[in-house]
């Protein structure tokens, strides 16, 4: 028998109600404020999540220079919570 897996919500949505704040780019948190980030994987992870996405849905190379900086705090982050953790990517914007 398969076993029914849950993917985590939205992170956007939770950064907003976190303080982000209009204009700024989440991805940047994974650095800069990580301890929010996580606690948004945490409570997830909690609400029983199996698998969580990373903050990483706006990182590409057209916004970032430092991209291989910002998904590896990103996935670090997320395998904190002991759980499988799957790469999110948005498109280009282009």
């Amino acid at each position: 028998m398969n076993k029914i897996q849950f993917f985590d919500g939205g992170m956007g949505t939770m950064l907003q109600a976190g303080g982000l704040k209009a204009g700024e780019l989440p991805e940047k948190l994974n650095i800069k404020n990580p301890e929010l980030v996580y606690s948004i994987h945490k409570a997830y992870a909690e609400a029983g999540a199996d698998i969580i996405t990373t903050n990483t849905f706006g990182v590409n190379a057209l916004k970032f220079d430092n991209v291989s900086e910002i998904v590896s705090a990103a996935v670090t982050l997320a395998k904190r919570t002991g759980k499988k953790v799957a790469l999110d990517l948005g498109p280009l914007g282009r």
